[in-house]
């Protein structure tokens, strides 16, 4: 497993997408790469989230494309939030949709290209790596095998 780490530009917004405070530079936490079988992954990041006694702990899970999600906990409640194009926006609400899920938050991102939706989940590990095993299948065409990259970070 490679670990890789940057800097990105965050700008924080509020559940509308409306900027809430101002932009500044933040140390993006170690991306671990895995170079085959991504998703026999998925299930310990996910243990390691639902377990954290962090007051929030996130995780991203993407490939080379990038497609994929992040997922965070807060205290009980944990929630997934695929990011979307108009492209796969339908075919990521369709799937949520199958599954009597509804967003808790939908919002546009990005300068106006990015629709963000968080779908508030179960806590339980075998429920969320299911639902994200699926998620990363059926909308993303993602592949068991392909690399996928690992972001995880608890914050205090």
């Amino acid at each position: 497993m490679k670990h890789l780490s940057s800097t990105t530009w965050i700008i924080t917004v509020d559940g509308d997408g409306k900027q809430t405070g101002p932009a500044e530079i933040v140390r993006v936490p170690r991306r671990d790469h895995v170079s085959s079988n991504g998703f026999d992954h998925i299930p310990e990041y996910l243990d390691r989230l639902i377990t954290s006694q962090a007051r929030l702990t996130s995780l991203g899970v993407f490939n080379a494309s990038p497609r994929g999600f992040g997922i965070y906990k807060r205290g009980t409640m944990i929630e997934i939030f695929p990011p979307s194009d108009s492209s796969s926006e339908p075919k990521i609400r369709a799937f949520f949709e199958t599954r009597s899920l509804t967003p808790s938050r939908d919002y546009l991102a990005s300068q106006d290209t990015t629709r963000i939706l968080h779908y508030p989940l179960i806590l339980d590990g075998a429920y969320c790596t299911e639902l994200s095993l699926a998620l990363l299948r059926e909308v993303y065409n993602v592949s068991p095998t392909e690399a996928l990259d690992f972001t995880y970070q608890e914050q205090e």
